[in-house]
């Protein structure tokens, strides 16, 4: 994985391919089973596409691989406007679609670029190591070095 963000939003996708299969069972028998097997065909390409792009290592590849399972995100979102909201099992999905759209969104936005963060004071061990410190005469230590960690 490229980074623990894609693997959030694989195991997402495949949450959502669990979760389109029960859905899929459910709506065999009605007119909507062609609509719930498109929607199926569509959160299968969700963790595919993160897995394929996730084994490059180029960064266009990276996003393009994001680009693509946003795509099939959105479509999904689409077709589920059709469906009703009878199905607790749908409502689920709904969510999750939802939470997907979130996850792969700020993996976009992010661009593959981590910036460190410096904290923002310095370490009383940091502080005990450095050569240039002058002595604090206004603490009477009579432990030596345990003086200059406190």
């Amino acid at each position: 994985m490229k980074t623990f963000g894609s693997l959030k939003i694989l195991e997402q996708g495949m949450e959502i391919v669990s979760t389109t299969h029960q859905l899929a069972s459910k709506y065999t028998q009605t007119n909507m089973a062609g609509l719930i097997n498109e929607i199926s065909l569509l959160a299968i390409g969700i963790p595919s596409s993160i897995a394929a792009s996730s084994k490059e290592d180029t960064t266009n590849a990276y996003q393009e691989g994001l680009q693509s399972a946003l795509t099939s995100v959105e479509r999904i979102d689409e077709k589920l406007a059709y469906l009703s909201d009878e199905e607790p099992t749908l409502d689920r999905l709904k969510c999750l679609i939802h939470l997907e759209h979130e996850l792969i969104a700020q993996a976009l936005g992010k661009s593959g670029q981590m910036t460190l963060k410096r904290p923002a004071k310095t370490s009383r061990l940091a502080l005990a190591s450095m050569k240039s410190r002058a002595p604090m005469p206004h603490i009477k230590v009579s432990q030596g070095v345990q003086g200059e960690l406190f």
